[in-house]
């Protein structure tokens, strides 16, 4: 498969990211060979923020790390394969 086959964006919404922000960067950094891409904005009026990543990756991958970050309170997961 090649790579363009294998693209995925992740949007992850955090919120309270001062409770949860490195439980989140501990899954990413799990990951972190997949990720090709990572681009955050915080909400400066209030402690959420949205992160959105490029992997290159399966589907198996990716399902994967929806679900770790799933398990993290707080955190909002969606996912699309270009």
């Amino acid at each position: 498969m090649n790579l363009i086959n294998k693209l995925n964006i992740i949007g992850i919404r955090v919120d309270d990211r001062d409770d949860h922000a490195s439980s989140v960067q501990k899954v990413l950094t799990n990951y972190g060979n997949k990720i090709i891409g990572r681009f955050g904005v915080p909400a400066p009026d209030e402690n959420d923020g949205l992160i959105a990543i490029v992997m290159n990756a399966d589907a198996s991958d990716v399902q994967r790390i929806s679900s770790d970050l799933l398990n993290i309170n707080g955190v909002a997961v969606s996912s699309m394969n270009l």
